[in-house]
């Protein structure tokens, strides 16, 4: 077991524990995913495996409705759910790279601060789904002819390349780094 491994087995014991009163629903699921862990981790599984995984208890816990995504908790375990989540990234970017896959340091961009208008690249507009699979967007058609607003910078995807919320009108994309560029006007 490495040490990011530790780390979230560590971060998914202390959400565990903060919703033991008033989730308890959540603290059963929680340590019955600690304990899964916990074996997992113990075994001396390929890294393919392990990275299979952590995704999977990302989609299970974290990703989409009926998530801990879709619980308020109190400020202290929001703190630890937010935590988890950053465990789970830097654990499944850790394997990542490990095998070989494009792979980023954050500190080798220039980020765009919030409010930059953007044009998205065509040609480098891709999706990565949950399973980690990336696919690039044969035709961005109209979409990479609109100006867009960067709304906020979000997380890192698993290659680590920085992403934003870029918005027009009512749409919402979240989007890498390296498929928009600044508009120069």
């Amino acid at each position: 077991m490495n040490q990011s491994e530790q780390d979230l087995l560590w971060a998914i014991h202390r959400l565990a524990v903060s919703l033991a009163v008033d989730w308890p629903r959540w603290t059963d699921l929680l340590l019955q995913e600690y304990g899964e862990a916990e074996r997992f981790f113990a075994s001396d599984l390929l890294i393919e495996r392990r990275l299979e995984f952590v995704w999977k208890f990302k989609r299970k816990m974290l990703w989409g409705w009926g998530t801990l995504n879709d619980v308020h908790f109190s400020e202290k375990s929001e703190e630890l759910k937010k935590a988890l989540s950053q465990q789970v990234w830097a654990t499944l970017r850790q394997y990542w790279k490990a095998l070989g896959r494009e792979s980023y340091d954050p500190k080798e961009f220039s980020l765009y601060p919030v409010g930059t208008r953007v044009k998205m690249v065509k040609g480098k507009i891709r999706i990565i789904d949950p399973d980690g699979h990336t696919e690039m967007v044969p035709n961005a058609g109209r979409i990479v002819e609109r100006i867009w607003i960067v709304k906020s910078p979000s997380i890192p995807d698993i290659t680590n390349m920085p992403e934003y919320e870029i918005q027009h009108g009512s749409s919402i994309w979240g989007i890498r780094h390296d498929a928009i560029e600044p508009m120069t006007d």
